[in-house]
């Protein structure tokens, strides 16, 4: 099955995408899906790709990392990026879809697609090139077979090493799956927002557990009788059992607090038609 992308289907996928961007980026993604050993042929494959690819370069506007000189200069002398050289982490820094890293990744990714980016780095940023190189990095981690199970979590954990901004992927997948399938954006809105509902109902429930958590045992002076002598080990694990208890729900209520606004301001974009 072959793929075709245009700006107009980024550009649903991320409304606020560059125009300059997507314009070069949709051909590439064309022609460069099919090939092999990317095979990137069915719809999930796609809209995995799209949507980590969207997240990645803050929704098609940018294919250089953010920061200045200075901020880069701390990857100077990182011999696991290969930057032996002063300047080096400047001037390899990330760049294309997957932020390539590094002389190293510069000069392997280089060799892979036959250009020369460790002499060349700004040609990393380069639409075409980005494509290619993310696409390595995609067959490298396998995450075809992941797509296929349309596994969103495992997907993000190749890419990112754990969850950062999986809300965000989420709500990206939701657009490019609706824009694949030829479905309305509205319809792909109100999906999210039904996501972001979902969150905010999880967060209360884990709030209102915290507090019922606190309230066994602990302050309200009746569920545990107090020792007459000595150390009560009874006492103590219910305090050790409550205060995890109450750790984990109030990470959990943060946590899906965190989701239910990044699916809200990710509705808040619009249909990008």
């Amino acid at each position: 099955m072959s793929i075709v992308i245009t700006p107009a289907m980024l550009k649903r996928i991320a409304p606020t995408a560059s125009p300059a961007i997507i314009e070069h980026l949709a051909p590439a993604l064309t022609a460069r899906f099919p090939e092999r050993p990317f095979d990137v042929t069915t719809e999930n494959r796609a809209a995995h790709f799209l949507c980590h690819a969207a997240h990645e370069t803050d929704g098609f506007r940018t294919l250089v990392e953010y920061g200045d000189t200075a901020y880069f200069r701390r990857y100077d002398g990182r011999k696991d990026l290969g930057n032996e050289t002063p300047g080096d982490g400047p001037r390899y820094r990330g760049r294309g879809i997957f932020q390539l890293t590094g002389r190293f990744n510069y000069r392997i990714f280089g060799n892979r697609i036959r250009v020369d980016l460790e002499g060349n780095p700004a040609r990393a940023a380069e639409p075409d090139i980005s494509v290619q190189t993310a696409l390595h990095y995609w067959n490298d981690r396998r995450l075809n077979p992941l797509a296929d199970r349309d596994d969103i979590v495992a997907t993000t954990k190749k890419i990112n090493g754990g969850r950062n901004g999986l809300a965000d992927r989420k709500a990206k997948l939701i657009r490019a799956k609706a824009a694949l399938q030829g479905r309305p954006a509205a319809q792909a809105i109100h999906e999210i927002r039904q996501e972001s509902a979902k969150a905010t109902t999880a967060s209360k429930r884990a709030i209102t557990g915290t507090a019922a958590a606190g309230g066994t045992g602990l302050g309200t002076g009746t569920a545990a009788p107090k020792p007459a002598a000595g150390f009560d080990y009874g006492l103590a694990a219910v305090i050790v059992i409550t205060v995890a208890a109450m750790g984990f729900l109030g990470v959990r209520a943060w946590m899906k607090s965190r989701d239910a606004k990044a699916f809200a301001a990710d509705a808040a974009l619009g249909s990008g038609e």
